[in-house]
């Protein structure tokens, strides 16, 4: 700025002095409100040089600089991750964080490890979070720090009987019998191994098998063992048992037939006796041995075909002759039988020839003996009397005589 004076047209600059003076005084808060606040060098801020408002700041030269008031304190925001700042003492610039968990630290500016301390077990991998950690659990552990081992078998993952067996993140299945898989959940054919033999059918069952040896000749669990029908004896009347595969066949002494040899053939059915003689089959033990028996000696199979004729009183037979037989009972030369009877193995007489009782001489003191078809009669002499009778028996006469 320059003034001229009065009738002068030279204007020349005003002192620095004066300049000032013409100023309007600097106001602060008009600076502020302009957005800028000058900055002078003044020397020491000891001083408080700074208009009120602003602050004054040593440079490195030794002045100072006065600019816009700073905040201080908590205004700077000095505690971080969420920290409550609290003003300490007289000194604005005077102030104290308190964290929040996590963190430590004057600003709370440190976020704590919690991982630290290894609060993890069993070599699980530990996670460092804001204001906590998290345990990362190996396989077969659970828990916030993985303290606990998980039991695999809780679930009963074994099926069909199985026992579960746990173990360290995993489980084995000790499977019942006829299962398998990891589960047990397998059932087990048995019968693909072909465990029958001898052609004998397997039947898959539950944990096992079953063979079928029906019409192998064999037996037994697999069907290897062959079947001895023999073993029972199933052949009656002493007849001998021939093995066959599967099967058996009975060989019946003469005088026996059937499958079993269990018939006893009837050699007296078709009335072999004559002139009422009673037939005894040799067949039947209760007729041998002792003094009152038909048949002397014991009883033998190789001898019971055929039969005896017991005759009445009068009668007996010559018409007798023995009979070879094969074991299987056929006659090899067959006799001659009476009243249409079958040849059949015989033994004994067949009461065919009339006894003639007075061939003894049974009449005593001249008697004159009459033979009768039941007997005889004696036809006494002078001075004599009496009455006699006598009959036969089979293989020789008995004869009963009365008084004579």
């Amino acid at each position: 700025m320059a003034l001229a004076g009065p009738g002068s047209r030279d204007c020349r600059p005003l002192a620095p002095l004066l300049l000032l003076l013409l100023l309007p005084p600097w106001d602060p808060a008009l600076a502020l409100l302009a957005g800028t606040v000058p900055s002078e060098t003044r020397g020491d801020c000891a001083s408080d040089p700074c208009a009120p408002g602003t602050q004054c700041q040593a440079t490195e030269s030794g002045g100072y600089t006065c600019g816009p008031v700073k905040p201080q304190g908590c205004a700077t925001q000095p505690c971080h991750h969420g920290a409550l700042c609290v003003p300490q003492g007289p000194d604005p610039n005077g102030f104290r964080c308190y964290c929040v968990p996590g963190f430590q630290g004057p600003h709370c500016e440190l976020d704590i490890d919690e991982c630290a301390s290894r609060p993890c077990h069993h070599g699980a991998t530990c996670h460092n979070l804001a204001d906590r950690y998290e345990c990362q659990c190996p396989l077969g552990y659970a828990g916030v720090t993985c303290e606990a081992e998980v039991d695999e078998c809780a679930s009963a993952p074994c099926l069909h009987g199985g026992s579960c067996l746990d173990g360290v993140g995993s489980y084995r299945c000790v499977c019942a019998p006829g299962y398998a898989g990891a589960s047990c959940q397998l059932d087990i054919d048995e019968c693909q191994s072909q465990p029958c033999t001898h052609g004998g059918v397997c039947h898959d069952l539950v944990s096992g098998f079953r063979c079928d040896c029906s019409g192998t000749g064999y037996e037994g669990a697999r069907c290897e063992e062959e079947v001895l029908e023999c073993t029972s004896g199933p052949c009656a009347n002493n007849a001998s048992c021939l093995e066959g595969l599967g099967s058996f066949r009975c060989l019946c002494w003469p005088g026996f037939t059937g499958e079993l040899c269990e018939v006893d053939e009837d050699e007296c059915a078709a009335g072999p006796c004559l002139n009422g003689g009673l037939c005894l089959q040799r067949s039947d033990p209760t007729l041998y041995g002792g003094a009152q028996a038909a048949f002397p000696g014991a009883f033998s199979f190789r001898h019971a075909a055929g039969f005896l004729c017991h005759c009445p009183p009068g009668f007996e037979g010559e018409q007798s002759a023995s009979v070879q037989t094969s074991r299987e009972g056929s006659p090899v030369r067959p006799r001659p039988c009476h009243q249409g009877a079958s040849a059949k193995p015989l033994a004994g007489d067949d009461c065919s020839v009339d006894v003639d009782e007075c061939a003894s001489w049974p009449c005593l003191n001249g008697g004159h003996c009459q033979d009768l078809p039941n007997g005889f009669q004696c036809h006494c002499g002078d001075g004599y009397a009496g009455t006699g009778v006598g009959w036969a028996l089979g293989a020789g006469r008995v004869r009963v005589v009365g008084p004579g």
